[in-house]
């Protein structure tokens, strides 16, 4: 019984394809997406109808679902206004940050979410800070 080459090599092919590891690190090219890196240093602001977030030195800003490290922040950032009278207090944080698909959910599509560059849920906060560091100042949005 002759058995192929191709036939042979096949699952070998197989193997190595299903097994391939990136070694790409992410850059400080602003052309880095959300879903190249995990941990994102940035503002988050929270308010009536608001639940943003802008990374250090963008101008891109994006709406935050609500998750558990969300509603932590939201509670944060009620005391913050409570305490400096003023509404939309921002608050820096290092967190992981993930994108979200705006087909999951009409809101994203035609609510207040649908008004922002992409949308985003905040998970595993390492830092939050009530004191912008000078490092991460808010970029004006060029549109």
């Amino acid at each position: 019984m002759k058995i192929s080459t191709s036939f042979t090599l096949m699952p070998l092919f197989l193997a190595l394809t299903g097994c391939q590891i990136s070694t790409t690190q992410p850059s400080n090219n602003r052309n880095t997406t959300l879903a190249e890196i995990s941990m994102h240093k940035g503002i988050y602001i929270s308010g009536h109808e608001v639940s943003s977030y802008q990374p250090c030195e963008e101008a891109l800003t994006y709406w935050v679902t609500a998750t558990p490290a969300s509603d932590t922040l939201n509670q944060l950032s009620i005391r913050l206004s409570e305490s400096r009278n003023a509404p939309y207090q921002p608050i820096y944080i290092e967190s992981e940050i993930h994108p979200v698909d705006r087909n999951s959910h009409p809101a994203f599509i035609d609510g207040f979410a649908a008004d922002y560059d992409a949308v985003i849920e905040i998970t595993n906060v390492t830092v939050q800070l009530t004191d912008i560091p000078s490092h991460c100042q808010q970029a004006k949005r060029t549109h």
